[in-house]
């Protein structure tokens, strides 16, 4: 039948007002599923409440993600924050009108629903550990990783159009660096102004927070900075500034030695 196939089945089963589901060999803290159920019914606007995942073995590490709605949304531009153990609101589910068969992407399947979800409601997660997630060689194969990450890459096509942004064929593999991507110059300053484009649009359609836009776009291109070594700095602060220069995981000197690759 397929994971996808048999994700949707069980969709199409259920008749509570909430569901939700985890890998079997993922473990799930005792108190899970009764704080993000008291804190999915706290709301009528949520659609959906996700939260840390932890993983388990060597990677013995909490994936901090954003927790507020507006922060989740701006995100999914340019990635999945959203863990797979969350707790939907069926209707919602139902209304948006998502397929696990034809949701147009054989892996990335979850970034696909959250980018249709994220048009029902408000997602949260919680700011703490919902999923102790447990890692298989399959998942650290080259070759699953780059299915995954070029899947990702679709979704993010979908969700500019949200902007009423098309984003070109030919810059699509590099709309976002995962590791291991690279771009050329000449994709990097092509790049950068679709972001700007995104961002110009958002202020006439209001569909992210403007601040929140900038600062996750900013982080994104963070990574296409580095394709042109030092030179990069300055493209970053003409594009974003000096103020999300100074912001992120890497800013100020830190980010600067990034670009340099030092």
């Amino acid at each position: 039948m397929g994971v996808l196939y048999s994700r949707q089945r069980l969709v199409d089963l259920v008749d509570t007002d909430f569901f939700t589901w985890m890998d079997a060999d993922d473990i799930a803290p005792i108190e899970r599923v009764e704080l993000q159920i008291n804190t999915i019914k706290s709301s009528p606007e949520l659609v959906a409440v996700g939260g840390y995942n932890k993983f388990i073995g060597d990677k013995n590490m909490i994936c901090v993600v954003p927790c507020e709605p507006e922060d989740i949304k701006a995100s999914l531009l340019v990635g999945n924050v959203m863990t797979m153990p969350s707790m939907i609101r069926t209707s919602s589910f139902k209304s948006s009108g998502f397929s696990f068969v034809n949701c147009g992407v054989n892996s990335a399947e979850d970034y696909a629903m959250w980018s249709k979800l994220v048009h029902c409601g408000e997602l949260r997660n919680l700011p703490t550990v919902v999923n102790y997630y447990r890692r298989h060689n399959k998942q650290e194969s080259t070759q699953f990783i780059e299915r995954q990450n070029k899947m990702a890459k679709n979704v993010m096509v979908d969700m500019f159009s949200c902007v009423n942004v098309k984003v070109a064929d030919d810059i699509v593999d590099c709309i976002r660096l995962f590791q291991g991507d690279t771009a050329t110059t000449r994709s990097v300053f092509k790049i950068a102004k679709l972001y700007k484009e995104a961002m110009l649009k958002n202020k006439e359609i209001k569909f992210f927070n403007d601040r929140l836009l900038k600062r996750h776009l900013a982080n994104s291109f963070r990574r296409h900075c580095k394709m042109l070594g030092g030179y990069g700095v300055l493209v970053f602060i003409y594009y974003f500034g000096v103020v999300e220069f100074f912001r992120g995981d890497k800013y100020g000197l830190s980010f600067i030695k990034y670009c340099c690759g030092k």
